[in-house]
């Protein structure tokens, strides 16, 4: 595994972000990528669901900001099946056209598999970035844990790499199949 450098190096491509929704105290974030991608960067989102109590970005200072409509079937904090899909996502990888493409490794998001699908088919990278496994994922009947688990793990292998906020969560993705040189640990 790869411990991520704080320091940030110039990333010469086009960079796409695909996110669930863009927290507001991930926008700064956001922004400082954006200043060190000459060529752009561009986060596709849609918005949180109401009463989950999360307050979201509808722009970025530095960055671009590509909303979208997520359309979710269940509730994201209630619902063991919830799932959600994100209109225009092939409309909008051939519109931004990025060289590569970070998205949250959540498998949940549908859409997020069509937009690997997409990036491979056109032989650019994607990565998928998260926490690994989360507790609350593991939870309920052992059925819908396995389900869960196998389609995180069809997820992140089908990504280029992975990027970790944790070691615990780089430990997860190993289980999950990954190889340990495909995930890099930001903390």
């Amino acid at each position: 595994m790869t411990t991520g450098n704080p320091n940030m190096e110039t990333i010469s491509g086009k960079v796409g972000i695909i996110q669930h929704f863009v927290p507001k105290y991930r926008a700064p974030f956001f922004d400082q990528l954006a200043k060190n991608c000459p060529k752009g960067c561009e986060v596709f989102a849609g918005d949180a669901q109401s009463n989950t109590g999360i307050k979201t970005s509808q722009s970025l200072n530095t960055g671009n900001l590509h909303l979208t409509k997520n359309i979710n079937i269940g509730h994201i904090e209630r619902d063991i099946w919830y799932l959600c899909w994100q209109r225009n996502v092939i409309k909008w990888l051939k519109e931004w056209n990025p060289e590569v493409l970070i998205m949250q490794a959540f498998p949940r998001m549908l859409s997020n598999w069509l937009a690997i699908r997409y990036m491979h088919q056109h032989s650019r990278p994607v990565l998928g970035w998260g926490l690994g496994e989360l507790p609350h994922f593991r939870s309920g009947p052992n059925a819908v844990n396995q389900f869960r688990s196998t389609l995180l793990s069809r997820l992140v292998l089908a990504c280029d790499g992975i990027i970790s906020y944790s070691t615990k969560g780089a430990e997860d993705y190993v289980r999950l199949g990954v190889p340990e040189e495909r995930i890099f640990v930001a903390y």
